[in-house]
């Protein structure tokens, strides 16, 4: 019996956790974004584009995010939360 398989080529899905470390390697200029292509997989173009959006967000990460007057002081984790008195 054939089985027939579909000639399209499915995309990969990457996390974010893997974007940024694709990002930070292309930022770090350690290697050629075709260097870093082959290392992780991933087209150059879509490197590129990761590292100028990481680029343009960074500033976010420095962002005075308290706007609730009852808003506790947190420090947030991945996985965890500490609350600071």
């Amino acid at each position: 019996m054939l089985e027939w398989k579909s000639m399209t080529k499915q995309p990969k899905i990457f996390s974010p956790q893997e974007k940024a470390i694709v990002a930070l390697a292309a930022i770090k200029s350690d290697k050629t974004i075709a260097q870093i292509s082959s290392s992780y997989q991933v087209h150059p173009t879509q490197i590129s584009n990761w590292k100028k959006q990481a680029i343009d967000n960074f500033s976010d990460l420095f962002k005075d995010n308290k706007k609730g007057k009852n808003k506790k002081n947190s420090i947030i984790r991945p996985n965890w939360i500490i609350y600071i008195k």
